[in-house]
């Protein structure tokens, strides 16, 4: 971490309280939430802003939790996201071949809906929306980050814009850079790591019949696939199986590939039509035991990269962000030191975090067990899911991201 020590030397390095790398949804969250508590930022993403919160060429859709709707809401971003977010009023899971299935209807649970289903560009538009006409968040970009040293109190951090380079002093270093984080192999802390073999194929299309605002779960012998509403009569799925017959599919036509969409889901909604531009990811594991070294804290997929089957990843690093202000503001009143907020931030994540991660990698994994008597068992499961009101009680809980205590009071303080 001793890159740019020559420039460290020569420059006197410009000052700001919390430096945040990467400009993404998790970063700019971020960015946003300190902004809204009173505290200045600064962000150093490698992007412009279209290509790094609303990239047409990486369409993704997000299952928002009602709880990051409602930090979204905090942030002042969701009025603007409202008209492009379907509501997602029921959660109906069930496997090829089985006799059982799950169904869970937020009504039955008294409330409106679970959550939201918004494009991934929508929510990058909002927030770069918000971000660009916040007083308190100053953007270097496109730009890099070539070196953090953090041998004394405060973090010099050595930053290319262009052929420019210049050394910011930083009370803390926030690395919001993704799964293949930058900052994380500069503080050389240890990663799990792990190849699903699979992709995700993402294409969005029509329906004859009405989704009436459930979200579908359907698991396969190879992988799942996950059909979920969106405005009027279209749903966005999200298959995830193995390469070879990733790419296949992608080598279809339009028609082909929506027949083999249509035969992996069935006819709950009728017929397939109207498809979409394809989209295809390659699906990796990456969690990170411990998210503090010294000054610095990662958040979002720098710290954990999860299989999309249970559709948590950016509701997981969002909650990682509005924790992480949220200690950081509690020191600022305490007069604490921020590098004990991080180590707090670090611990109360924690069981969030595994929890997830646990979540998602089992139900990634549960499809391929092959052992005797697996179908009946897996069926039987769905059974008695739906038997329990305990277990349903959880699983609604879980979806709906409410398993942490919310930091949503304390930013609401914040900005009053």
């Amino acid at each position: 971490m001793q890159d740019g020590r020559s420039i460290i030397q020569r420059m006197e390095p410009d000052h700001t309280g919390v430096l945040i790398i990467g400009g993404g949804l998790v970063g700019t969250s971020v960015a946003l939430a300190l902004d809204r508590a009173g505290v200045d930022c600064t962000l150093v993403e490698t992007r412009t802003p279209t290509l790094a919160l609303a990239d047409p060429d990486r369409e993704r859709y997000l299952a928002l939790s009602a709880a990051t709707v409602n930090g979204l809401d905090a942030l002042g971003v969701w009025t603007a996201l409202r008209g492009n977010a379907a509501p997602i009023t029921g959660v109906h899971i069930s496997r090829r071949g089985g006799f059982g299935r799950t169904l869970l209807r937020a009504a039955d649970h008294g409330v409106q809906r679970f959550g939201a289903l918004v494009p991934a560009t929508r929510l990058g538009l909002a927030l770069e929306t918000a971000v660009a006409q916040a007083g308190g968040v100053h953007r270097i970009l496109p730009a890099q980050v070539t070196g953090v040293d953090m041998a004394g109190g405060d973090a010099l951090v050595t930053v290319r814009e262009g052929d420019r380079q210049r050394v910011l002093r930083a009370g803390i270093v926030v690395g919001a850079d993704g799964a293949d984080s930058w900052l994380r192999g500069q503080l050389g802390l240890p990663v799990e790591r792990g190849d699903y073999g699979q992709d995700a194929l993402v294409l969005s299309a029509a329906t004859t019949r009405a989704h009436e605002g459930v979200a579908y779960e359907r698991f396969l012998d190879d992988g799942a696939i996950a059909v979920l509403p969106l405005e009027g009569r279209r749903v966005a799925l999200v298959w995830t199986l193995s390469r070879e017959q990733a790419a296949r599919i992608e080598a279809l036509d339009d028609g082909a590939r929506l027949a083999e969409f249509q035969r992996a889901f069935g006819h709950r909604l009728g017929r397939l039509q109207a498809p979409g531009r394809l989209f295809r990811y390659p699906l990796h594991r990456v969690f990170v035991p411990r998210t503090v070294a010294g000054r610095a804290v990662l958040v979002g997929n720098a710290a954990q990269s999860l299989h999309p089957i249970a559709a948590q990843g950016f509701n997981l690093g969002f909650r990682d962000a509005l924790v992480l202000v949220e200690e950081l503001l509690a020191a600022r009143r305490a007069g604490e030191d921020a590098g004990t907020a991080l180590l707090r931030h670090q611990a109360r994540r924690q069981p969030d975090r595994r929890r997830i991660a646990g979540l998602s990698h089992a139900l990634a994994r549960w499809p391929s067990v092959r052992a005797p008597g697996m179908g009946v068992l897996r069926s039987l499961g769905f059974g008695v899911l739906n038997g329990s009101a305990g277990l349903r009680s959880s699983l609604v809980l879980a979806t709906m991201g409410h398993g942490a205590r919310s930091p949503l009071d304390s930013l609401h303080e914040a900005a009053a």
